[in-house]
């Protein structure tokens, strides 16, 4: 029997697709792909369709949490008749739903939310139990499922860590970021340093720890929990530590974050050379002020004490020396010192400081002012010059004078008159000293009354004859600065001699 109305039915809804008449049919959507906790709208609707000889009986809207084993009334909707009415299954939609009837002319059920639980995530099903004339009753439905995200929940409360004070340099500190991280999806944290507390922020990857992801009792909602430890050094004075959660945002606010007030860093004194002003490595006695100035970086700020060539002591990170004299020579030593947990930090640096005492001419006047070092330096300076010029142009006029005597001492006074102007020879050979006629007609009488040389002894000189020629023997000297001739050319059997003074 079964076998034959299962097959008439079937024939029947055949023969109706064959001749274009429609069949029910039903689809159950929602508003948003997604249900936001808290006060958010979202609706539900389900529409049908029916052919003619088609006619609703019931529209029931059902629900299957994932710990409910099938699915239970929630709704009953009525075409046209009666009002929409919960179902004694479910009571905690009632006061926070609106329910909206179908009717033959807009064949849509609705179930709208005024706000969103946890206990609203669920499968939904809309089932139309619907009669078809001739053939009886019958049943379709449509499935969907709500999601309810949640967005995180960061409190306005401040990023914790531990030590929370005497934090210094080459020490780990532990931040720990707690919150709710939302759901659907579950958000993830993401850490951020502000050196100085100033943007740009840096992304911090190293040195995290996951702890924890919890439910939250009575909610959908997730806690996760991190830890991040930093070795912490100088830079990090006064850096600004966050923590950022998140879920659909990707930037440095993400979602929520949470974050520590600045933080100090204490760290040791790094000490500077000391600096002086005017500045030089040596002070004239009587410059009326000399500035030292000690620094060093350190956190918290150092104080200083200067030790003074005399082994007293000041305070303060500026040294004036006033009225300089010799007394002020010596070593000056600035310690810088920080102190933080019950101990303090050292560092020291150290300055020689040279005076010398001005001399002054007899009877010069005292300049009561400031003898700055730079004047010092330019005399200085300008003594080694005129001091080099003046050695210079000694060297320079002692050379001069040198060349100068050598060359009195070769140097030929001015020619005397001639010495063998009386000196006349005979023969058939012109004298080669002179021609003059005069002398050769009374060459007999000079020959016998005259000596050969004026400048010369006659005892130096003498006659010979040898034939027709007449020649002397003279005496020869080649020493400087002699006015004896030379014989350049002698010789037996030459027939004359030419003569020349000496060349020096």
């Amino acid at each position: 029997m079964d076998l034959v109305n299962i097959f008439s039915v079937t024939a029947l809804l055949v023969l109706l697709y064959i001749s274009g008449v429609r069949s029910a049919a039903i689809t159950l959507s929602q508003s948003a792909e997604k249900g936001q906790l808290g006060s958010n709208s979202l609706s539900l609707y389900c529409d049908y369709n029916l052919s003619a000889s088609e006619s609703v009986l019931t529209i029931e809207l059902k629900r299957k949490r994932d710990s409910d084993s099938s699915f239970y009334s929630v709704v009953a909707f009525y075409e046209d008749q009666f009002n929409a009415s919960y179902s004694s299954n479910d009571s905690d939609i009632v006061g926070r739903t609106v329910l909206t009837n179908p009717a033959s002319s807009n064949r849509r059920a609705t179930l709208q939310f005024s706000s969103i639980l946890c206990a609203d995530e669920a499968d939904y099903r809309c089932e139309l139990f619907y009669r078809i004339s001739g053939l009886g009753n019958r049943l379709i439905f449509s499935d969907t499922r709500i999601v309810v995200t949640a967005k995180p929940m960061f409190g306005n409360q401040s990023l914790l860590y531990t030590p929370s004070t005497n934090l210094a340099e080459n020490q780990n500190v532990t931040f720990t970021c707690s919150g709710n991280v939302g759901r659907e999806p579950q958000g993830t944290f993401s850490w951020y340093r502000y050196v100085g507390g100033q943007a740009p922020a840096m992304a911090i990857t190293n040195g995290i720890k996951p702890v924890s992801l919890t439910n939250v009792a009575g909610s959908c909602t997730y806690v996760r929990t991190e830890n991040l430890t930093l070795t912490l050094a100088k830079e990090d004075n006064q850096m600004v530590i966050r923590c950022t959660v998140r879920q659909t945002t990707m930037t440095e606010e993400g979602d929520g974050n949470i974050q520590t007030n600045n933080i100090s860093v204490y760290y040791v004194p790094r000490i500077n050379p000391i600096g002086s002003n005017p500045n030089s490595p040596v002070y004239s006695e009587g410059l009326q002020q000399l500035l030292l100035t000690c620094n060093a970086d350190s956190s918290p700020p150092s104080n200083y004490v200067w030790t003074l060539p005399d082994g007293t002591l000041q305070t303060g990170y500026q040294l004036r020396l006033t009225n300089l004299t010799t007394n002020h020579t010596g070593r000056y030593t600035c310690l810088a010192y920080a102190s933080w947990g019950g101990q303090n930090y050292t560092a020291n640096s150290s300055i020689d400081i040279i005076v010398v005492s001005v001399t002054k001419a007899p009877g010069a006047a005292t300049n009561s002012g400031n003898v700055s070092q730079a004047d010092s330096t330019t005399g200085m300076i300008i003594g080694i010059v005129i001091g080099g010029v003046v050695l210079i142009a000694v060297i320079i006029i002692a050379v001069v004078c040198i060349k100068k005597r050598k060359k009195q001492e070769i140097e030929e006074p001015a020619e005397k008159p001639r010495n063998n102007r009386d000196l006349v020879f005979t023969g058939n050979r012109p004298d080669l000293v002179t021609n003059d006629d005069k002398w050769k007609k009374n060459q007999n009488n000079h020959m016998q009354n005259t000596s050969l040389n004026n400048s010369y002894d006659s005892s130096d000189s003498k006659m010979k004859g040898d034939g027709q020629l007449t020649y002397v023997d003279l005496q020869f000297d080649d020493k400087p600065r002699s006015r004896k001739p030379i014989q350049l050319i002698d010789a037996d059997s030459t027939p004359y001699a030419d003569i020349a003074m000496p060349r020096v």
